[in-house]
């Protein structure tokens, strides 16, 4: 899924909340080793999916995903909004109150 297509996807689910951000991850990681002075063949790990970030008043939180489609998109927009929901009321900064 392209940049588009996934901006796309999450607009149709975005949560109810104050602000939110989606970024799409791919990472591909190349590793080699040595054993006994041997060579060891190389291995290669490619992961891909969304992170979401949701704010709630002043509480922000995040979920993950791998699943690029609505419902991984959705659940993790909700996963996310949930958390910000409830670390609102942990908050240790007092909020300013109008004079």
């Amino acid at each position: 899924m392209n940049a588009d297509e996934l901006a796309t996807a999450f607009a149709r689910v975005a949560p109810a909340c104050d602000g939110w951000s989606l970024r799409q991850v791919h990472r591909r990681e190349l590793s080699m080793a040595v054993r006994d002075d041997l060579a060891l063949p190389f291995t290669e790990q490619v992961s891909h999916g969304a992170m979401v970030t949701v704010q709630v008043g002043r509480a922000s939180a995040y979920a993950a995903t791998p699943l690029l489609h609505v419902d991984g998109l959705r659940d993790a927009a909700r996963r996310a909004r949930d958390l910000a929901r409830e670390l609102r009321k942990l908050s240790v900064i007092a909020r300013a109150t109008a004079a």
